[in-house]
């Protein structure tokens, strides 16, 4: 199953695209920051990276650049 990773601050917006995607058959994990999708993609390797670009503390840029730089494969769709 094709895993996909939703990051977004607003918790609503993740929650609902979360739901979108899950609903399309793919396996769904919600973040609410950069650290969590770091901690996240520690975890479990995802398909695919659905990214906020504004967050508090770490935002999307500052999160892909450092999961390409662990993990040159990362595919990153940004949202704003």
């Amino acid at each position: 199953m094709t895993t996909i990773l939703v990051v977004d601050d607003d918790q609503d917006f993740a929650a609902s695209l979360g739901d979108l995607i899950s609903d399309q058959g793919f396996d769904v994990t919600l973040a609410f920051n950069g650290e969590d999708a770091l901690s996240a993609y520690e975890q479990q390797a995802f398909d695919l990276v659905f990214m906020d670009r504004k967050m508090p503390r770490m935002d999307g840029i500052a999160c892909i650049l450092e999961l390409r730089k662990r993990y040159p494969d990362v595919r990153v769709v940004m949202v704003t």
